[in-house]
């Protein structure tokens, strides 16, 4: 188990640590959470990811609080916005002594207006580099606890099981590209004369 995680447990290690992922549909949040699926149980953590619903009360937050979740993560403002029938989320969390990461993807500048519900009490947060943690704790919300972490790594669909100078050519980027090139290098011969 990671050594940051081992921190958060709660039983000296009996029961390993659990880390629920909640995260909206988008395909960006499930490759990020694929990749922290995949260093965690790489390192002996359970991991669940969920999907929340597209409105504010997310029932299956309840989830994580009966399990006793060692911590459960979020990216963006997704657990800033939600509620469970008793209230908000981040405040049942906290009162359940749940730890909520909340993983700020962009520069906390253009996120921290979406925030309303976040307080050092019930919300760790994580940011790319070192520059957004420090901005993070002199704008945003000074006190809170914070980390770095560098950004989302790579990804499965990010790799391609062979790559070949003649595969690389044929990637549609490239052919792109390519005719644009083509067509702006026409477009000023004509225009020279």
């Amino acid at each position: 188990m990671p050594n940051w995680l081992r921190r958060f447990t709660r039983n000296d290690d009996a029961d390993p640590a659990k880390v629920y992922i909640y995260l909206i549909d988008h395909e960006h949040d499930r490759t990020y959470a694929e990749n922290v699926v995949q260093y965690l149980e790489s390192q002996g953590v359970l991991c669940r990811c969920i999907p929340l619903g597209a409105d504010g009360l997310r029932p299956e937050l309840q989830l994580c609080l009966d399990d006793h979740a060692t911590a459960v993560l979020g990216f963006n403002s997704a657990l800033d916005h939600s509620w469970l029938s008793s209230g908000s989320f981040l405040a049942a969390a906290e009162k359940n002594r749940t730890v909520v990461l909340q993983w700020i993807l962009d520069h906390p500048s253009s996120r921290w207006q979406e925030f309303y519900a976040s307080t050092p009490a019930n919300s760790r947060f994580l940011l790319n580099s070192e520059q957004e943690r420090q901005y993070f704790e002199t704008y945003c919300l000074p006190g809170a606890l914070t980390a770095t972490m560098g950004g989302v790594g790579p990804n499965r669909r990010s790799r391609v099981a062979r790559l070949t100078g003649d595969s690389f050519k044929q990637r549609q980027f490239l052919a792109w590209f390519r005719s644009a090139c083509i067509a702006s290098a026409a477009w000023r011969k004509t225009t020279r004369r």
